[in-house]
């Protein structure tokens, strides 16, 4: 497990170089929400990611509090506790 620190490194990143990420939560309620976009917004302090959808530019506010994270070369897979939910990060693929 990586810090929150190293994690919001990694979102600061993306963010500054606007890079392309498919961003998936999993919840116990069934199929994954995906979405195609980039970060608006870190807030480290806060802890909360703000994600906006390339297709529909509609703007997601992630709550990664008390989240425990892994980071890879082009990933970051975050598991928040009391929901049991889990979130991945993934640089898109772009043509």
């Amino acid at each position: 497990m990586a810090s929150s620190e190293d994690a919001f490194r990694k979102f600061a990143m993306w963010k500054k170089s606007r890079t392309v990420l498919n961003l998936t939560v999993f919840t116990n309620f069934g199929m994954p929400d995906i979405w195609l976009g980039s970060i608006t917004s870190v807030d480290e302090q806060q802890e909360l990611v703000e994600f906006a959808d390339d297709a529909t530019r509609d703007l997601r506010t992630l709550d990664l509090r008390g989240a425990s994270f892994a980071i890879a070369e082009r990933s970051v897979e975050v598991t928040r506790a009391p929901e049991e939910s889990r979130i991945v990060f993934k640089e898109g693929l772009v043509s």
